[in-house]
């Protein structure tokens, strides 16, 4: 089964170069790697382009074997035709499409370019921002404040014909804050060329000052405040406040799909949800809020789902935890510090951001025509 304009064949469960692999065009092929990581998924889809299934396979030769063996199910007239695969009976029917496609994901924070594979001429993307850090912990009161999240941003791009190169940056988290009176800082925002940028999340705030915005806003800090609006960006939303009578929990930073928690009198306020996203052939949650902090001897704020980072726990000055790289996820408030320390912990930094492309070598296949001879088995 030949696989590519160049003569690349998969033969006998192997990928085997032409004779012309050498002199081949200097565009890289669709299925060569790029970025930190480079894996293969199969989508089938139906009316609408819902995905009614996908696998993930991290080797080529795995993916081909796998389409190859659709392949054999019945006939088909070229190298890209495709039965009705009887192993999901929820797909015999008409109208089926189907996908072969390469997922490359770049993760190392900073710019590089991806080079456009040859007769690759769109792609589906996901950029997420790097959260915000986590608000130094208090010593007398209030209790630190969680970093925002990181933008989440869908979608796709068509590139403009004889593209050969598209920029990629991946934002880093931002640094939690090391003093009572110290925020978080904002994450840097992630980009694909200019088809979207992903804004960093806000760094949550410290006793007596305020969370910053960003994507999604840091939460409050500072006793009764309120948390940071969301700014800009795809998928962000506001801080959460915290709280203003008792011992004052810090607001948890917002995520990328509900806002934060608000701190309350016994508990740090819980981090904002992020939101799922399946762009790489598995469904994974991105862009959660960090966990809130809390004065005294209360419950530190959790993390938001999708890589937010909880608070320390209170009392013992201890630092928040980090938010999940490649997730964008939001610090956790820094700790209260112990009697006499001086001084809490410090908020834990927010996870790196990541952008994931997602393209196919060429048309989608519809073989509906396929389905009657399989039926007949």
């Amino acid at each position: 089964m030949v696989i590519d304009h160049v003569g690349t064949e998969y033969r006998a469960r192997r990928v085997v170069l032409s004779r012309d692999w050498l002199h081949r065009p200097n565009d890289p092929l669709w299925w060569e790697p790029q970025g930190d990581l480079t894996h293969y998924k199969i989508v089938a889809r139906g009316i609408g382009g819902r995905i009614l299934w996908q696998g993930r396979f991290d080797h080529l030769a795995d993916a081909l074997r796998f389409w190859s063996d659709l392949l054999d199910l019945g006939p088909a007239p070229s190298i890209w035709d495709l039965p009705t695969p009887s192993w999901f009976p929820g797909l015999l029917i008409p109208g089926v499409v189907y996908e072969f496609a390469t997922v490359q994901a770049f993760s190392t924070v900073g710019t590089t370019s991806w080079n456009v594979p040859g007769f690759v001429y769109s792609t589906s993307y996901l950029a997420v921002g790097g959260g915000g850090g986590g608000g130094g912990g208090p010593v007398n009161s209030d209790g630190a404040g969680g970093g925002g999240a990181g933008d989440v941003a869908p979608g796709s791009a068509t590139m403009a014909q004889g593209t050969k190169q598209v920029s990629v940056t991946v934002g880093a988290g931002g640094a939690g804050g090391s003093t009572r009176t110290s925020p978080g800082t904002n994450g840097s925002g992630s980009s694909f060329g200019a088809f979207v940028t992903a804004p960093g999340g806000g760094g949550g705030g410290a006793q007596s000052v305020a969370a910053n915005s960003g994507g999604s806003g840091g939460g409050s800090g500072n006793g009764g405040g309120a948390g940071a609006a969301a700014g800009a960006g795809a998928n962000v939303r506001a801080g959460g406040a915290s709280a203003s009578t008792g011992t004052f929990g810090g607001g948890g930073g917002g995520g990328a799909g509900t806002v934060g928690g608000g701190g309350s009198s016994t508990q740090g306020g819980s981090g904002g949800n992020g939101i799922a996203n399946a762009v790489s052939g598995t469904s994974v949650t991105y862009g959660g809020g960090g966990g809130g902090g809390f004065y005294a001897a209360g419950n530190p704020g959790p993390g938001g789902a999708g890589g937010g980072g909880a608070s320390g726990p209170s009392g013992a000055g201890s630092n928040g935890v980090a938010g999940s790289n490649g997730l964008g996820g939001g610090g956790g408030g820094g700790s209260f510090g112990a009697s006499g320390a001086g001084t809490g912990g410090s908020g834990g930094s927010g996870g790196s951001g990541v952008v994931i492309l997602s393209f196919t070598p060429g048309p989608a296949i519809i073989p509906g025509k396929f389905i009657r001879p399989l039926l007949r088995r």
